[in-house]
């Protein structure tokens, strides 16, 4: 909303499509809304669970920017506020669709070395199928074999269900928390006219995420992967007059 003419969510705003000379008025519930985007399937939650979850940090954050918009050269004051500004910054680096999607293929390529290492090593699938008798699940002898003939032939593939990738939104926020820690902050205010920009991507944050090679390391890792950013320098429009920066080095 503090990128609108208005000040308000259902205020107009530009927007510059990427790759068009051609701008156009248009509002935030327009342009930059999916629904459905959180929700969960996971039982005796509801499905916009994570919506409500999320407002604890929205709330306090965007009235924080709201102040900082309305008086130019203000610091973050408290330990509280910063606290604020890195749990939002964090979360939207977190659930933007490219990070989205970085955590559903970091997932996907742990599930299909998981199964090419049972498939093809004897002490790996020997201690898988350990752990499985352990829990009243019998393997026949021939599984291997045909587990690995599933794989090649394309018939036996892992997949990573909407809820769980909704869900990794928290462990990648908690993954980019664990990086600021310790970090310096800088705001930075424009008198215009040249503005700060909201993007689709409103974070400038760009880093990997890995998780152990060993399986059973992987298995107890992968719920907090291991990020490494890019950047030495993070940095976030706050709102059309203010924005911050986040950096390693004073």
């Amino acid at each position: 909303a503090r990128f609108t003419l208005g000040g308000e969510r259902d205020s107009l705003f530009y927007v510059f499509p990427p790759g068009h000379d051609q701008s156009r008025e248009d509002t935030p519930e327009s342009v930059g809304f999916e629904k459905h985007y959180h929700d969960i399937d996971v039982a005796g939650f509801p499905p916009d669970y994570l919506e409500t979850f999320f407002q604890q940090y929205e709330g306090p954050a965007c009235t924080l920017f709201r102040t900082l918009s309305a008086i130019p050269g203000r610091s973050l004051l408290t330990t509280e506020e910063r606290k604020t500004v890195t749990a939002f910054l964090a979360l939207q680096a977190a659930r933007v669709p490219q990070a989205k999607k970085k955590y559903e293929k970091l997932v996907l390529d742990s599930r299909r070395a998981d199964a090419s290492d049972i498939a093809t090593s004897p002490q790996v699938f020997d201690a898988v199928i350990g752990v499985a008798r352990k829990h009243g699940i019998e393997v026949g002898p021939d599984f291997q074999p045909k587990l690995l003939e599933g794989l090649r032939g394309g018939h036996i593939f892992p997949i990573v269900h909407k809820s769980e990738v909704s869900v990794g939104i928290l462990r990648l926020t908690h993954a980019i928390l664990d990086q600021l820690d310790g970090m310096y902050y800088s705001l930075l205010y424009s008198d215009g006219p040249d503005w700060f920009v909201c993007s689709d991507y409103p974070v400038a944050l760009h880093f990997d995420c890995a998780v152990p090679a060993d399986l059973f390391e992987r298995q107890r890792n992968i719920a907090w992967p291991k990020l490494s950013p890019f950047d030495q320098t993070i940095y976030m429009p706050l709102a059309y007059n203010v924005a911050v920066m986040i950096h390693r080095f004073e």
